[in-house]
């Protein structure tokens, strides 16, 4: 199955906030969708970026630098 090239709007909105959440399941919560969804965006986005968002273990849910950078983006983009 072949992605579409755009990015869904929502999906952005769930990396910034698991950035802030640094929760899969709160962020989730926060914009409405299901861990599930949003989980499968995060692999669909690092898929098609080629490289990792987050670091997931115990403690919570990290970004990479990576993911800072498309956090910190999306994140002025939806203050606009």
């Amino acid at each position: 199955m072949q992605e579409s090239a755009a990015f869904n709007f929502r999906h952005l909105e769930g990396i910034a906030a698991i950035r802030r959440t640094r929760c899969f399941g709160a962020a989730a919560r926060e914009i409405a969708l299901t861990q599930s969804a949003l989980t499968q965006a995060v692999a669909a986005f690092e898929r098609r970026l080629g490289c990792k968002l987050f670091d997931r273990g115990v403690r919570g849910t990290f970004s990479t630098t990576a993911g800072n950078i498309l956090a910190d983006s999306i994140e002025r983009a939806l203050h606009i």
